[in-house]
């Protein structure tokens, strides 16, 4: 099995796309002088599996189209090279292109355009739900809810938190309380949250890593 993956620096920002075996999503030897600069320079990187592919042709492919998208909205990569060697004559169709194009979606760069949008849910028409035709409701044993409902023990309800973000380019500060202030200035609440409570499938939003600090308990 193979896969797509992507570095990002503690604090946030995308700087390297890769391909390989899940060992070497996390191996951090082998890697160019300009990869190792940036971790000695912010810290450990965090680590994204973007797709999982079943041949290393497919994931070849999926890393070049990835690191030209990229490139092309502004991302100073890592990568020395524009990945995919193997496929280097190789041209995707203008529907590939726009599938991949949804990964960018919620990153902070260009936003895909309503026409492409569209496109993409038209190319999902008829396709069947990765649920159906599955019965009933997995009954997990007493043990394993006990483990459960033990990790939820001890977290704090009825909070009030104040949600910090940090622009990536220029390092601004914005701090936020309650979802109405997060909507007005534009921003979704929901995807701050979840990047402030260290989402492995969602680092930014709106060009901006963010982090959160408790006010008071209500009680």
């Amino acid at each position: 099995m193979f896969c797509t993956y992507a570095h990002y620096t503690p604090q946030g920002r995308l700087f390297y796309i890769g391909k390989g075996t899940k060992r070497r999503v996390i191996q951090q030897s082998s890697r160019n002088q300009h990869w190792k600069n940036i971790v000695i320079k912010y810290g450990k990187p965090k680590v994204e599996i973007l797709a999982k592919w079943d041949t290393e042709e497919e994931a070849l492919s999926h890393e070049r189209l990835l690191i030209l998208c990229f490139r092309d909205m502004g991302y100073n990569l890592a990568n020395k090279a524009d990945g995919g060697k193997s496929n280097s004559g190789y041209k995707h169709t203008e529907e590939h292109k726009e599938r991949m194009s949804i990964l960018t979606k919620g990153r902070p760069g260009k936003k895909p355009s309503l026409e492409t949008l569209e496109k993409l849910r038209i190319s999902h028409l008829g396709q069947k739900s990765w649920n159906k035709g599955l019965k009933g409701v997995t009954k997990f044993s007493k043990e394993v809810v006990e483990k459960r409902v033990a990790k939820l023990r001890g977290r704090l309800y009825n909070v009030i938190f104040k949600y910090i973000g940090t622009e990536i380019l220029s390092g601004n500060v914005i701090e936020f309380v309650g979802n109405k202030s997060m909507k007005d200035a534009g921003f979704d609440p929901t995807k701050i949250r979840a990047c402030a409570n260290g989402s492995l499938y969602r680092k930014t939003h709106k060009g901006h890593t963010w982090s959160k600090k408790l006010l008071e308990k209500i009680l």
